[in-house]
């Protein structure tokens, strides 16, 4: 049976797959780390992590500990000190590599502080850390493994388990094949990630196939998604991995458009814009449809809860795939808005 860990009042390995960020500014950088979580909460984080470099940021991160609203992880390379010092600040869970930590009394001591105040301490491996013990060439979810098992053999063996696994790489099927071996050797929750993605289109996709696969096969407890943007950027798209998955309930409104093509309406991608930025904040449930034109739009719209169709003449505003009325072009969005404020309640932005 897998084992649960806590970190502070949040509980890894239960039901919820737990959504995670990582903040980006400076940690000595107080008020910016502090923003960075405030907006990672409000796209649905639950917990976050912070890099801690050096001793100068340990001060910096006892004051976000003592503001975030959620439990904060510290990030420890390289320095044993840096992870009992984060903890005596009060981080409700570390994160070590066990790449560039290997000194046995250094993790011993670790672990006695980590045993004293209850905090669980996440083993995460990756790819390019391997370097560090010896490993050259192409690295093999084998090696991903190897440095997970002795690494949790040495915890193990110091009577501690409350621990996480990741292996991060950033490569697709290494990450995949990694995760599944993972589940099958370790008793432990599992924090799912894709590292070094990169930015746009090319990170969000590597880290929705990896995710999201191993996911929809039952591996994974906690995720954060690794892109080169915002922090709050990353939990959105975490989070709507988990809501597309059906692993995490919406509380947001969902917008579906169709991909357009030559009947669509010339002004399709304006009304869309104006749609996602004047709707697209909205803190309900609900599912809204902007269609190109009226073939498709109460077939493959059907779903929705509201939404307009942009026919070359005048616009059609239908609601759950039955037809409420049509309307003018320059009136489609208000419209939309009006029905929806009107049946929604505690709709808010």
């Amino acid at each position: 049976m897998k084992k649960k860990v806590y970190a502070g009042n949040v509980i890894i390995g239960g039901e919820e797959i737990i959504l995670q960020g990582m903040t980006k500014s400076d940690t000595n950088d107080v008020e910016a780390v502090l923003k960075e979580i405030e907006n990672m909460v409000e796209e649905g984080a639950s917990l976050v992590r912070v890099a801690v470099p050096d001793r100068k940021s340990i001060n910096g991160l006892r004051e976000i500990i003592k503001r975030s609203p959620v439990p904060v992880i510290a990030d420890i390379h390289f320095n044993p000190d840096l992870a009992i010092l984060s903890m005596e600040a009060g981080a409700k869970k570390i994160r070590l590599n066990p790449s560039n930590i290997r000194n046995r009394k250094d993790i011993e001591r670790i672990v006695k502080k980590a045993k004293e105040m209850k905090i669980p301490i996440r083993v995460g491996v990756n790819s390019g850390s391997l370097v560090y013990e010896g490993k050259k060439g192409k690295i093999t979810s084998d090696d991903l493994i190897e440095s997970l098992r002795r690494e949790v053999s040495i915890l193990e063996n110091l009577s501690f388990k409350d621990i996480v696994l990741s292996a991060k790489s950033p490569d697709v099927k290494l990450t995949i094949e990694t995760y599944r071996k993972m589940k099958e050797i370790f008793p432990y929750p599992i924090h799912l990630g894709v590292t070094a993605t990169g930015g746009g289109d090319e990170g969000l996709i590597k880290s929705s196939i990896a995710i999201g696969y191993l996911l929809m096969e039952g591996i994974g407890d906690t995720i954060r998604v690794s892109l080169a943007g915002s922090s709050s950027h990353e939990v959105r798209v975490g989070r709507l991995i988990l809501e597309n998955l059906g692993l995490r309930k919406r509380e947001r409104v969902e917008i579906i458009a169709c991909p357009k093509c030559g009947r669509c309406n010339k002004n399709f991608d304006k009304i869309l814009e104006r749609v996602r930025k004047e709707l697209g904040s909205l803190k309900i449930p609900v599912k809204i449809a902007v269609m190109g034109c009226e073939v498709n739009a109460l077939g493959e719209a059907g779903q929705a809860d509201y939404g307009i169709a942009l026919t070359r003449g005048k616009i059609l505003l239908f609601k759950k795939g039955m037809k409420i009325k049509f309307i003018e072009e320059e009136d489609a969005v208000d419209e939309l808005k009006k029905l929806i404020f009107s049946e929604v309640k505690d709709a808010s932005i």
